[in-house]
C-alpha cells in the first residue's frame, strides 16, 4: 500500500520542482510555446509508459517504471503550468 502512495506522490513532487526550475529560467530555456510543447511531449511519454506497464511481470521493475513514468509526467505538468501562466499574464 505504501508503494501506491510513493508512486502517486512522485508526480506531485516533480511537478513542484519543475515549476520552480522552469519559472526561474523561462527566458533562458526558450519560447513559452516551446516549453508547452516539451511539457506536453513528456506527458504523452508518461501516458505511453503507463499504458505499457501491463506487460511487466516483475514487481520491482513495475514499481521503478511507474516512478519513472510519474516523474516524466510531473516534469511535463510543471512545465506546462508555468509556461501557460506566463502566457496568460502577458495579456493586457
Amino acid at each position: 500500500m505504501s508503494q501506491v502512495g510513493i508512486v502517486i506522490g512522485t508526480m506531485a513532487i516533480f511537478q513542484i520542482l519543475s515549476s520552480a526550475i522552469v519559472g526561474r529560467s523561462l527566458k533562458k530555456l526558450g519560447g513559452r510555446n516551446l516549453i508547452i510543447f516539451i511539457g506536453t511531449s513528456l506527458i504523452i511519454a508518461q501516458t505511453s509508459m503507463l499504458g505499457m506497464l501491463d506487460t511487466v511481470t516483475d514487481q520491482q521493475t513495475f514499481f521503478v517504471m511507474s516512478i519513472v513514468a510519474q516523474s516524466l509526467g510531473g516534469l511535463g505538468a510543471g512545465a506546462n503550468a508555468t509556461a501557460s501562466m506566463a502566457i496568460l499574464s502577458s495579456f493586457p
